[in-house]
């Protein structure tokens, strides 16, 4: 940039600084020039001053960084894991709960097989129809059945609709009062069925006796 014929020019400053800038300049062969003024004159100094805007990022949202992302991830996955095995296992103690419905008579899960009329048979008859049936592992099997729906009305516990014996056996209250005569039956019931024992007339009999205590109980609470 030229100066104005009235600018006042002043010597440069010389120090150990600028000397070695010189050196280092000349010895790359690159022309320098630098002039001082000790007055502007009519030499108008200029600037942009437009102000520059900040550049505007978008919000990210909220960003998950180190640990809290890997936990979150975690325990999203924990509970899509609860969620399977809630609805999609077959566990017993994570088996879909069943449901509430009005009135004291406990529905029997599918596949027992027994409709509302059957369950609804009085003790005396049924006694009378299982005596009379000539199988009898299917008999015990039936018994087992219908002492299981006569217990779960009489301590107000309700079933499955997928339990099998066995697990509706697991859902009564530990301390009831005749847990252990029903453990009989079950126990009767599965060594004649899956253990193809053979069913004697007094084991038949026996376990006729124990169930219509329990029968009684669950007429007693569905009157």
């Amino acid at each position: 940039m030229a100066l104005p014929e009235d600018a006042r020019a002043a010597t440069a400053p010389r120090g150990e600084t600028a000397e070695r800038y010189l050196e280092a300049a000349r010895a790359r062969r690159l022309e320098t020039r630098a002039e001082y003024v000790s007055d502007l004159g009519s030499l108008t100094l200029t600037g942009d001053t437009r102000r520059i805007e900040p550049v505007r990022r978008r919000d990210p949202g909220v960003k998950l960084e180190g640990g809290t992302g890997t936990i979150i991830v975690v325990l999203v996955l924990l509970a899509l894991l609860l969620l399977f095995l809630r609805f999609g296992g077959t566990g017993t103690i994570l088996s879909r709960a069943p449901k509430e419905k009005d009135g004291k008579t406990i529905d029997a899960p599918e596949s027992w097989k027994i409709d509302a009329d059957e369950a609804a048979t009085d003790q005396q008859s049924l006694l009378a129809q299982l005596r009379a049936m000539p199988d009898r592992r299917a008999a015990l099997v039936r018994l087992l059945r219908h002492v299981l729906l006569a217990a779960g009305t009489a301590c107000e516990t309700r079933f499955a609709r997928s339990d099998t014996e066995r697990e509706a056996f697991a859902r009564l209250p530990g301390d009831w009062k005749y847990r252990g005569t029903l453990a009989d039956i079950l126990k009767a019931a599965e060594l004649a069925h899956y253990g193809g024992r053979e069913v004697s007339d007094d084991g038949f009999e026996a376990a006729l006796s124990q169930g219509a205590t329990i029968l009684r109980l669950g007429e007693m609470r569905h009157g």
